[in-house]
């Protein structure tokens, strides 16, 4: 089984937290409010592959049967239907 690394996707709302998230991906703080870190291939926000600086979904979907299996490309296509959600 091959595993890439990812880089999730941080959405900034009003409710969100300045230290959280900055804290969890040892990022230094900017004053600016991060509510959520998204893992997965949401229009909204797409994670990214870090060694090719892609994002997954095109990523995945350059080699959905070797990521995914038939089983899961004849059920969801080329789309991974999933959002992993980190809140702060």
């Amino acid at each position: 089984m091959d595993v890439v690394q990812i880089q999730g996707h941080i959405k900034a709302y009003e409710w969100g937290n300045t230290s959280f998230i900055p804290a969890l991906l040892s990022m230094p703080e900017d004053g600016e409010s991060k509510a959520e870190l998204w893992f997965g291939t949401h229009p909204s926000g797409d994670a990214t592959v870090v060694e090719t600086g892609e994002v997954l979904s095109a990523f995945l979907q350059k080699d959905s049967l070797h990521w995914f299996g038939q089983e899961h490309v004849d059920c969801f296509s080329d789309e991974l239907p999933l959002l992993l959600k980190v809140l702060a």
